[in-house]
């Protein structure tokens, strides 16, 4: 991935926003952000060839929408955005939201702080292993049964 390659956060409510901002500018790591508020939106971003793609999503879930865990599905679905790594993150802990989410193919699921150091900690974990972690090429293609031999 290039500094250039955004992080995607998908989310509505303001306060989220600008904790969220706050921390990841106190990490060392630099990337630009895009923020917008609802999935639908999130999807036509992704799907417009203009928008350079992110190489990583947080995902503010919100119970009251059924769309945030569609919007999911519906990435998980697409070749050229399926190995883009989601991490959820919600207030909520109730198990079946956590298990829905991993079925769906989400990367983490994350508990909301509105502390904002644990929020800056929690997103500094989080850089540094998604930057420090192998990851295919967003678009990339896999393919099955091709063995690398050294």
């Amino acid at each position: 991935m290039s500094s250039q390659e955004p992080i995607l956060l998908i989310e509505d409510n303001p306060l989220d926003i600008e904790n969220i901002k706050k921390a990841l500018k106190a990490t060392e790591i630099k990337y630009p952000l895009v923020c917008i508020s609802t999935c639908e939106k999130a999807l036509d971003f992704l799907s417009d060839r203009k928008n350079l793609l992110p190489w990583l999503i947080l995902l503010g879930l919100n119970e009251q929408k059924s769309d945030d865990l569609n919007f999911l599905k519906t990435i998980k679905m697409d070749e050229n955005l399926q190995q883009i790594p989601v991490i959820i993150f919600s207030f909520s802990n109730e198990q079946c939201n956590v298990v829905k989410s991993f079925k769906l193919g989400v990367a983490g699921y994350m508990i909301k702080s509105e502390d904002v150091s644990k929020l800056t900690e929690t997103i500094k974990i989080i850089l540094k292993y998604w930057t420090l972690s192998e990851l295919p090429p967003v678009g990339g293609r896999f393919y099955e049964n091709v063995y690398y031999l050294s």
